[in-house]
């Protein structure tokens, strides 16, 4: 009985909040900057580095949007290398990917104020052309894999064409057989159009 009640009720307030985004266009742009923090056994140690990213969404009604995006992470750790002599180098990792993402919007407005923020989460898969680079014995390898990704964030509308925000994304790859899981925390500026 109480699920009957619920359900509806939840989508009814779901949909009754109409996103800004709705009203200002339907398309978007977005420059996200940041950290990525590995999060595997691979890379136990490595450092949390840059994570950047551009994309372009498009907001199907004011509830549901996709994007894609191209961006860079990096990470670098201490290796212990084996060649005639033993000792420690730098690794450095980074990655180029390509992602598209499927977002779930809810809008919510503002404590005493017309404006409104909208809080989003979702999910989508990605292609990460990775490298990896041991300088002090000249190693150098790259891969190209596929993976997938879970996110969530908050965007604060400026006005009806700007808006600022924040986002986490847990992303899973495994290029040469190294899990480049981890996490990336990024700050966001975007424009609508």
């Amino acid at each position: 009985m109480l699920k009957k009640i619920i359900v509806p009720a939840c989508l009814v307030l779901f949909c009754a909040f109409p996103s800004v985004a709705a009203a200002a266009g339907q398309n978007y742009i977005v420059a996200k900057l940041g950290a990525y923090s590995p999060q595997s056994n691979d890379l136990s140690g490595y450092s949390s580095d840059f994570a950047g990213e551009l994309a372009a969404g498009h907001y199907f009604n004011s509830n549901f949007a996709a994007e894609f995006g191209v961006g860079h992470l990096q990470t670098s750790g201490t290796v212990l290398v084996s060649n005639r002599n033993i000792f420690f180098a730098q690794e450095d990792i980074d990655a180029t990917f390509l992602e598209a993402t499927a977002k779930v919007v809810f809008p919510v407005p503002y404590y005493y104020s017309p404006a409104y923020m909208d809080f989003y989460a979702g999910a989508g898969v990605g292609v990460y052309f990775a490298n990896d680079n041991v300088d002090a014995i000249g190693f150098s390898r790259s891969d190209t894999v596929g993976g997938f990704h879970i996110l969530g964030g908050v965007d604060f509308n400026i006005n009806r064409d700007f808006f600022l925000g924040f986002e986490a994304k847990y992303l899973w790859a495994k290029p040469f057989d190294t899990n480049l899981d981890g996490l990336i925390f990024t700050g966001n500026f975007g424009y609508r159009f």
